[in-house]
Formats: C-alpha cells, structure tokens, sequence
C-alpha cells in the first residue's frame, strides 16, 4: 500500500478529518489491544500499519490548508477521538462487569 500525493492534496475536509479519526481508532484499538497482552498479533501490525498510512495522508492533505484551517480540522478530530475513547470505555467497562 502506498499514499498517491497527487491525490492526498486535493480530499476534502470531511474526507481528511475521516481518516484522522481512523488514525486515531487504529491508535487507541492499537494500544488497547498491547494493554491487553496482544502485542506481536498480525491485527496490531495491521492496525500500525494504517495509522502510519492515514497519518501520510493527514500530512500531505493539510499541506493546502491554512495554520487556521490546519487547526480546526485537528480540533474536531479530537472532539470526535475524544468521543470515540468515552463510548469505547462505557464498552470496556460494562463487558469488565
């Protein structure tokens, strides 16, 4: 797999703020997933490998963007990562119980 700059600068913001959050997901899924003992599986490798690949895309994409723009987009990410981390948490904790 590889990222086509070409095509990398020109996605839209919703596009790009969609693969921050699955840049985001693979991260947390991905280290959840070492917390829990499983750090050699191929699903971790995979989940890393993604991450590294949306956060290529994420770099070239914003380069168009102003500092402003740039910032906005990171801003709902995290809204919407921070969102993702409490409902994965309500998950975790109601399947502990």
């Amino acid at each position: 797999m590889e990222v086509h700059r070409g095509e990398a600068r020109n996605l839209r913001e919703d596009v790009l703020r969609a693969y921050i959050g699955c840049c985001f997901t693979c991260r947390s899924t991905r280290l959840r997933l070492i917390e829990l003992g499983g750090n050699n599986t191929d699903t971790v490798r995979l989940l890393q490998r993604i991450e590294e690949l949306s956060m290529e895309i994420i770099r070239i994409g914003l380069q168009p963007y102003s500092r402003e723009e740039y910032e906005h987009i990171l801003e709902l990410a995290n809204t919407h990562q921070n969102l993702y981390n409490q409902d994965v948490n309500v998950v975790f904790t109601i399947r502990r119980d």
